[in-house]
């Protein structure tokens, strides 16, 4: 119930103080992820070329979210026999990153307890949704 969208099949998952990484063979300026039980140890950062070009740690992005942050509670594809879902005590979510005005990554580190899986890699010149975030890169929901 904790990992993986649609509670099945495989999904990344990372914890404590260790890391992984998504390597390009190409530069993208758009990248999508299921995060499942997100937490305030989820930390991403993006790189081009050795440099970090963001750093996004998921506590200000749920911290955001503000009052819809409860509909985002709990694995909705995890229906429990008494009605509830799934951890309702964490959030899971898609979350898109739009790189603007020609930043561009090739490599995104994980850290912290992480789950996440359907890594969505591209890039973009049409942005749309609401945007809950702008620090240099849009953070969608």
């Amino acid at each position: 119930m904790y990992g993986g969208a649609g509670s099945s099949g495989k999904y990344a998952y990372v914890k404590g103080r260790d890391f992984y990484e998504l390597h390009l063979d190409r530069p993208a300026s758009y990248f999508g992820l299921h995060v499942s039980a997100a937490d305030d140890s989820n930390i991403m950062r993006f790189f081009n070329h050795g440099e970090k070009v963001f750093e996004h740690f998921l506590k200000d992005f749920l911290e955001r979210l503000g009052e819809h942050r409860a509909a985002y509670k709990g694995n909705k594809t995890y229906k429990l026999w008494w009605g509830g879902y799934g951890n309702n005590k964490e959030e899971y979510l898609f979350i898109n990153c739009f790189f603007p005005n020609g930043v561009v990554y090739d490599r995104v580190q994980f850290a912290g307890t992480f789950e996440s899986d359907n890594h969505t890699v591209g890039n973009r010149t049409l942005i749309s949704g609401e945007h809950i975030m702008n620090v240099g890169v849009l953070v969608d929901y």
